[in-house]
Parts: C-alpha cells; sequence; structure tokens
C-alpha cells in the first residue's frame, strides 16, 4: 500500500490521503504527499534538521498546523 496519494478534483483544491501505522508515521506520510505537490522529491536532499513543535485542538487541527509549519 503506498504512503500516500494525491487526489486531483476538478477543482483549485489538492487532496492528499495518506497512512501510517501510528500517528507520527501518519504526520511524515502527509508531509511528504505534501512535498510531492510542491517539488520534485528525489531531487531534494536533506542538508539540516529542525525541530518543528506546534499545538492544536484535536489531531486534524494539530496536523493542519504542522503542515503549515513546514511550509
Amino acid at each position: 500500500m503506498p504512503k500516500f496519494r494525491v487526489i486531483e478534483k476538478l477543482t483549485s483544491d489538492v487532496y492528499i490521503e495518506a497512512d501510517g501505522s501510528n500517528l507520527k508515521q501518519l504526520f511524515e506520510n502527509m508531509a511528504e504527499g505534501m512535498f510531492s505537490i510542491i517539488c520534485k522529491l528525489k531531487s531534494v536532499k536533506a542538508k539540516r534538521k529542525v525541530s518543528v513543535s506546534v499545538k492544536g485542538k484535536d489531531a486534524p487541527d494539530l496536523l493542519y498546523n504542522w503542515l503549515q509549519q513546514l511550509i
């Protein structure tokens, strides 16, 4: 099963559906899916690690805030 799937509608929105065996993996796969839309993942190399800390009132809010912080 793929880590994520990009769902393109006939609107200006792009949807990402991701799976993960836990919340951490789900968030990582959502981020990978988001960045796959923004850039060519194979051409990106990690140069440094950055710590990201966000809060949310529930899991969807936390995911939204985390993805926003990554951008």
